[in-house]
């Protein structure tokens, strides 16, 4: 019987843990995000990651304000940065797959 213990947190976990204050910074990047305002998103994004660096969906949907900016490069970047902390976070994969077909065609 094989057994595999994942030392890495599920990506609910991660959510679960995150402070209200980086919740609130990620939900008011977000927010901005939505209204087209990247650069907005990106500031807030920053301050939810100055608190918790590897905080998956600030890393994540800072990528995705990058992507909006075009900045497909950086956008990967932190894609990857998520997939780093959370390998199987759908939202991530697809992001960066989105940012690679926009970079590449």
């Amino acid at each position: 019987m094989l057994v595999t213990i994942s030392l890495l947190p599920s990506a609910a976990a991660l959510v679960k843990n995150a402070s209200p204050e980086v919740n609130a910074l990620v939900d008011k990047g977000a927010f901005l995000n939505d209204l087209g305002n990247h650069t907005g998103a990106i500031q807030y994004y920053d301050k939810a990651l100055a608190v918790d660096p590897k905080y998956v969906n600030a890393l994540d949907n800072k990528g995705v304000a990058l992507d909006g900016l075009a900045n497909y490069t950086e956008a990967i970047q932190y894609y990857d940065k998520a997939l780093a902390v959370d390998p199987n976070n759908a939202a991530a994969l697809n992001n960066k797959g989105n940012a690679l077909n926009s970079f590449l065609f």
